[in-house]
């Protein structure tokens, strides 16, 4: 007969409370007595407590509690998890019954939670190492979460085996007194007071925002914040933890959701809004006001002395530094808050930290294909569109959860439109007005712009320098999610391209670069809007037109191809939008985008690509110009690779016909069309 779930569970649970009981009974008791009689009394007291059919009963109770936290969405957002939670029989698991077989005495979560993940690995291999790791930690919590409602009921037990050590004791000991006193209030208490679980936090905790039923993924970014928050350091290790990135990643929001999976780990949970970091004191004061703190004192000053001794008596602490920009005030805000008892999250768009400061710098990025899927789900029905329609607008929209939010916040509004003609509406993303605090009376969770336009003119408003300012424009005219070569980033500087690696550090230092350097979709839409007139565009395109002509004619050993690979999707880029703004120097960069192509053997593409530089170079110079001579000889020599023997032979004549009145006959070009007629 197959092992009965709920007993399994209890198994677990029992193992896990026998650990749980000891740090209950607390650190002071363990130190005054050999741990081997703590454990061996609290064994013998918890093995016959728990034989008991009224023990069986409240701990069967709480093993349905954990299974119903694990199948409420807003703790496992995952649906395979839930329907591994809901529809498996884990005693059938083959290492579950031999870590049952093993099971020790006592368990503490971190063991518990590796016996589930080598159970999960081994025995569900359909799931993803992400995904193993996760049901692992969300069993653990919730088996942790009951345990945490049996404390009541153990209080007694603790309360006679402090007691008897008191017995045991030769000499007056005053530790041993106040474990005493604390269990006996547990005990009389009716009832006991409520320890901190699973998606709750700390009494006390200062947190403005509600928790977001629409959270997706970030699991692997939650356990960095975990292990570099929670996992055991020494007592003289200060974690200050930055969360970094562009606007729009959902920073904040990942902060949010870590306070709620993990704040019961913590003594309180403290949110301190530092988009002006002179507020700092303000705040703190504002964290101690919500602690409810005995004698609150009426300055500003004592207010923040006592907040601060409540903090460092009584930890840890995780303090939550949202919106921290202001990084030359950083020296003075990390020293007030340095103790080995406050953990510091910060969030900011900021990824240029004096690395002196000790910083463990987490760069947030944008949501994956299959995020970015699930969490406009969360607005949008299969009806409206299927997943391919919402991978395309997920596409459109460069994965940023911002984006996403916007487009799911409008999609949901508006009933009768479909994800394929919203898509259609979104040639130009930022003027759209989803994106522009539409029904900005519905805020967002954590009171930050719907607007993606305000949201990167603020770090586009920390940018002073002129060069800096030019750089960034004109990536916008760059491939986007694309490195840029410094070939490039030279070219569009000019005379200013000795500061061009500082200028790089301070863009990816406000978070309008990724590293690389790269910029994202639709920051390059923003910077292209910094540019109405295009002037910046004309000089860069021709710039970049003389760059690629050059590395078109200068070979490595491997061909001249490879040395213009890294330009060619930034020549293409650039080359389009000049050609939309009727600027002259589109047609030399779809020349030499046509003449690297057609090396490697892309004749359709090189014979397309001429087509273009010719037409612009008709319209600009006339159709008589030896400019075109020369693209109308490029083209026949594609249309001869093609097969268009007709067609080359009419190029030719014409590029003939156009050199003749402008030179000499003995002149190189008018040799090599003569020569391109005779190979026909």
């Amino acid at each position: 007969m197959p092992p009965d779930p709920a007993k399994t569970t209890v198994k677990f649970l029992s193992a896990l409370l026998k650990h749980q009981a000891k740090l209950w009974l607390g650190e002071d008791a363990a130190g005054i007595a050999a741990d081997s009689l703590i454990d061996e009394d609290l064994q013998k007291r918890l093995d016959d407590w728990l034989k008991s059919d009224e023990t069986a009963r409240k701990l069967l109770k709480a093993s349905e509690q954990a299974q119903l936290y694990l199948q409420d969405q807003h703790n496992c957002p995952d649906a395979d998890l839930r329907y591994l939670f809901r529809d498996i029989n884990f005693g059938d698991l083959p290492s579950i019954q031999t870590a049952l077989t093993k099971l020790p005495q006592v368990m503490d979560s971190g063991k518990l939670e590796r016996v589930l993940l080598a159970s999960f690995t081994r025995d569900v291999p359909n799931l993803s190492s992400k995904q193993h790791s996760e049901a692992a930690r969300l069993y653990t919590d919730a088996l942790l979460r009951a345990v945490g409602t049996l404390e009541q009921f153990v209080s007694p037990i603790l309360l006679q085996t402090a007691l008897d050590l008191k017995k045991g004791q030769y000499l007056h000991n005053e530790k041993l007194d106040q474990v005493i006193l604390l269990l006996q209030g547990r005990v009389n208490a009716a009832p006991a007071p409520s320890p901190t679980l699973p998606g709750d936090l700390p009494p006390g905790s200062h947190l403005p925002f509600p928790r977001n039923e629409f959270f997706t993924g970030r699991v692997t970014d939650l356990e960095k914040l975990s292990q570099a928050l929670l996992d055991d350091h020494p007592n003289s290790v200060v974690i200050n933890q930055a969360l970094t990135g562009m606007g729009g990643l959902g920073k904040t929001q990942l902060a949010v959701e870590f306070a709620f999976q993990y704040g019961y780990r913590f003594q309180g949970v403290h949110w301190l809004d530092l988009h002006e970091a002179q507020t700092l004191e303000t705040q703190i004061a504002l964290c101690g006001e919500k602690m409810g703190l005995n004698s609150w004192p009426q300055t500003l000053p004592e207010q923040v002395t006592a907040t601060l001794r409540e903090w460092l008596q009584n930890n840890p602490r995780l303090l939550i530094l949202d919106n921290f920009e202001e990084i030359e005030s950083a020296n003075e805000v990390l020293a007030r808050l340095r103790h080995s008892g406050l953990r510091l999250l910060i969030t900011s768009r900021r990824t240029d930290w004096n690395s002196a400061l000790g910083l463990k710098r987490l760069p947030l990025d944008e949501f994956d294909p299959q995020e970015s899927r699930d969490f406009l789900r969360n607005y949008i029905s299969p009806d409206r569109g299927g997943d391919e329609e919402l991978d395309k607008l997920a596409v459109h929209l460069g994965q940023l959860p911002l984006a996403l939010e916007l487009a799911g916040r409008y999609l949901e509004k508006q009933a009768r439109l479909k994800v394929e003609n919203y898509i259609n509406q979104l040639e130009k993303a930022l003027e759209h007005k989803s994106m522009q605090n539409w029904k900005a009376e519905r805020k967002s969770l954590t009171g930050h712009d719907l607007s993606l336009l305000q949201t990167f003119a603020k770090s586009w408003g920390q940018v002073a320098d002129a060069a800096t300012q030019k750089l960034f424009i004109l990536f916008g005219y760059c491939a986007p999610n694309t490195l840029v070569p410094a070939e490039i980033l030279d070219a569009a500087l000019g005379d200013a391209k000795d500061a061009c690696d500082e200028c790089l550090t301070d863009l990816m230092g406000f978070g309008l670069l990724k590293q690389g350097p790269i910029i994202h979709p639709l920051l390059a839409q923003f910077a292209r809007g910094l540019d109405s007139d295009h002037s910046l565009l004309g000089s860069f395109a021709e710039a970049l037109a003389g760059l690629a002509n050059q590395t078109n004619h200068t070979e490595d050993r491997m061909g001249n191809y490879n040395l213009y690979t890294p330009f060619l999707p930034h020549v293409r880029s650039v080359a389009e939008y000049a050609e939309k703004a009727a600027l002259a120097p589109a047609g030399q960069l779809w020349n030499s985008l046509g003449y690297h192509i057609n090396t490697v053997a892309d004749y359709a593409g090189a014979k397309a690509a001429f087509e273009r530089a010719l037409k612009i170079w008709e319209a600009n110079l006339g159709s008589d110009h030896p400019q075109v001579a020369t693209g109308v000889n490029n083209l026949g020599n594609v249309l001869k690779a093609l097969g268009d023997l007709a067609g080359a032979k009419a190029a030719f004549e014409r590029a003939l016909k156009i050199f003749e009145k402008f030179l000499p006959p003995d002149h190189p070009s008018i040799q090599v069309v003569r020569g391109n007629l005779e190979s026909l």
